[in-house]
């Protein structure tokens, strides 16, 4: 666990810690972003103690340390924004092919399409 740990503190303040090491490319870039965050380093003994608690973690729960390293905060983003996409498209598909039999039918078609738009456009 050795490495340099950083708090990066919001306006909201939250500290988010990354932990910077070689093996890891991990930094507090992707935070900079956040109006008003400024990265603060930790002290030795606050190192000392998030790395316990993350060989606590790794010891106790293998699986799930693994599941939050890996996962990323812009994971559920893009999943939903798939979905939709896909939906969309589905519904650009039905409405064709309806369109044909039936106007009402082919209206759904648009109307799922639309509800594809908006989820789309509450997710991006």
């Amino acid at each position: 666990m050795l490495g340099e740990h950083l708090c990066v503190v919001a306006e909201r303040g939250v500290c988010e810690t990354w932990k910077r090491s070689r093996a890891s490319h991990r930094s507090a870039e992707p935070l900079s972003s956040v109006k008003g965050a400024r990265p603060v380093a930790l002290s030795e003994d606050e190192q000392r103690i998030l790395s316990e608690i993350e060989a606590n973690l790794y010891e106790t729960d293998p699986e799930l340390a693994e599941e939050v390293r890996s996962t990323t905060v812009f994971r559920h983003g893009f999943r939903n924004l798939r979905r939709s996409v896909l939906g969309f498209i589905a519904g650009i598909v039905f409405m064709i092919f309806t369109l044909s039999t039936s106007f009402w039918l082919s209206f759904v078609g648009f109307l799922i399409m639309l509800a594809s738009a908006m989820f789309f456009e509450r997710n991006a």
